[in-house]
């Protein structure tokens, strides 16, 4: 896939704002991560990393500022950016009353899989 990435520049957050009702989690967060690039992300409880990786990943699409991934613009080129990342949380929720193929069929169209191949894909796996 071809990305209108500049300069090996993977990750730009620029001016990112986010609030809860009236508490303000993150504030004017900017930074850019090089593709291949190391990056570690640290601070105290409570400082916001966990909102900013939702907001990169796409899980919050309500915020201020501009971020980029891959040189798309996040949220507006969504299913783009959901093609080059993966995402595992520290605590994995899955919903109990969802069954195998339910689960399976969700995870596919996160992915960008096209319905009728999520149901071949299943029939081989089930």
């Amino acid at each position: 896939m071809e990305r209108p990435c500049e300069n090996d520049v993977f990750v730009v957050l620029n001016g990112i704002s986010k609030r809860y009702n009236n508490l303000l989690a993150l504030d004017n967060v900017s930074f850019q991560v090089q593709e291949g690039e190391i990056f570690g992300y640290i601070g105290p409880n409570g400082a916001g990393k966990t909102t900013t990786i939702k907001i990169i990943v796409g899980l919050i699409s309500e915020f201020q500022g501009t971020l980029y991934i891959g040189g798309y613009p996040v949220p507006e080129r969504r299913d783009d950016v959901h093609k080059m990342l993966g995402y595992l949380p520290e605590n994995i929720a899955f919903q109990e009353w969802r069954t195998v193929n339910q689960t399976l069929k969700t995870f596919g169209k996160l992915s960008g899989i096209k319905d009728s191949e999520i149901e071949k894909r299943i029939e081989v796996l089930v």
